[in-house]
């Protein structure tokens, strides 16, 4: 049971992967990393709470479903970028992030909530979302 990782977690261009759930992961010690799986429709790490790196989701073309409900702490970046079939992200209880927070270039994206952000460490963007409507950010 994979509940904790020291360094980095890091899924890439696996065509053929269409699903990925990590339902006990909790802890990343360094960077979480999802990048340019073509068929990957759904990614659930449903407690997962701290990130210690980088929580990067990046270029995942088919990505629908995207669940962080307990992400509370990314200690770098939290970037989330093209992925064109994304309609919508919540990260709910995501309070703290060290250093930029960056959502980009998801073409679909309609509604973005991140309701209890407190700091950013670096930078806040949110650009080329071309059909972004709803934004709640406290």
């Amino acid at each position: 049971v994979l509940a904790d990782v020291g360094g980095f977690f890091w899924i890439s261009d696996n065509t053929a992967l269409t699903s990925l759930s990590v339902p006990v992961l909790a802890d990343v010690g360094g960077y979480f990393f999802i990048l340019g799986n073509a068929a990957l429709t759904s990614l659930s790490v449903p407690v997962l709470a701290d990130v210690g790196g980088y929580f990067f989701i990046l270029g995942n073309a088919a990505l629908t479903s995207l669940s962080v409900p307990v992400l509370a702490d990314v200690g770098g970046f939290f970037w989330i970028s093209d992925n064109t079939a994304l309609t919508g992200l919540s990260v709910p209880v995501l309070a703290d992030v060290g250093g930029y927070f960056k959502i980009e270039s998801n073409t679909n994206l309609t509604s973005l909530s991140v309701p209890v952000l407190a700091d950013v460490g670096g930078y806040f963007k949110i650009e080329s979302n071309t059909n972004l409507t709803s934004l709640s950010v406290p």
